[in-house]
């Protein structure tokens, strides 16, 4: 499933560089594993706050690509990466 976001990332007509893209792979990957786990937790009737989550991020998603050529916020997503890798994969030299 990882592969799949990462394809999506890199292969985007507006795809950053690629070793932002990478970890932008990634980061979305880890955020559809908290929206899985979002779901299997969700009380609300008919799920409802899991398709409030969903149309959330999907609200967001526009503003985020714009955000990610900001200097300050692709650090940010590079940190973030370091640190689902290291966690995830027990990527240390990273």
């Amino acid at each position: 499933m990882a592969g799949v976001f990462n394809a999506a990332v890199s292969q985007a007509v507006d795809a950053p560089r690629p070793e932002l893209a990478a970890s932008l792979g990634r980061l979305l990957y880890l955020l559809h594993l908290a929206v899985l786990l979002w779901w299997l937790l969700d009380k609300s009737p008919g799920q409802r706050a899991t398709s409030e989550l969903v149309g959330l991020i999907e609200r967001s998603m526009p503003r985020a690509s714009l955000a990610i050529r900001l200097p300050m916020v692709s650090s940010m997503v590079r940190a973030g990466d370091a640190l689902f890798r290291r966690a995830l994969f027990d990527d240390v030299g990273v």
